[in-house]
């Protein structure tokens, strides 16, 4: 797929690893699967599949730049793509921060950074149900995890222009998503 791209996938590794009951709870994500780790998951519908490519590198969104992986940080400024999906809501907001952050660094100007999940736009819930079904799924993020939350558009757009990143376009995807597609100034 898209063979005149190159690919490199990153997952949150957690430093001890939570029971299989507690993953979702404690790290908002199902870890390991099929006896492998996060990342022989991802590379085994990746790297193993597909050249283009490149091995999964753990990755902390709440950790400075500097503690990104070396692939990320020694590529500084030369990604022309990066997509964070689905990981904004079931993270702390430091990640949110981090990750603008990591964005406006790693990114070459005119790159773009896109954004997908559940969003509230000017503080709100929105949808086809007047927001009823975010709103009940920000509650439920919050009662597993009180710094999960359903995030504001406005306010993750303030936290990417301090980094360089303007907020482009905003696309409606199903089940009241959004794409947010940032581009590096």
């Amino acid at each position: 797929a898209f063979p005149s791209l190159t690919f490199h996938p990153s997952e949150y590794v957690p430093e001890e690893a939570a029971p299989e009951d507690e993953q979702w709870s404690r790290h908002g994500k199902i870890g390991s699967r099929a006896g492998r780790d996060e990342l022989a998951c991802l590379d085994s519908h990746g790297c193993e599949r597909f050249p283009n490519v490149r091995p999964a590198v753990p990755l902390d969104l709440s950790v400075p730049w500097k503690a990104w992986p070396p692939a990320v940080t020694e590529n500084e400024g030369r990604f022309v793509l990066m997509l964070c999906s689905n990981v904004l809501h079931i993270s702390p907001w430091e990640c949110t921060l981090g990750f603008m952050s990591g964005g406006g660094k790693a990114l070459a100007p005119g790159g773009h950074l896109f954004v997908y999940g559940p969003f509230k736009l000017g503080g709100k819930f929105f949808g086809d149900d007047g927001g009823a079904g975010n709103a009940a799924f920000d509650q439920k993020l919050r009662e597993t995890n009180r710094v999960w939350a359903i995030r504001d558009v406005e306010k993750v757009g303030e936290a990417a222009a301090a980094q360089g990143l303007v907020l482009k376009d905003q696309v409606l995807m199903p089940a009241n998503n959004l794409l947010l597609h940032f581009v590096k100034e």
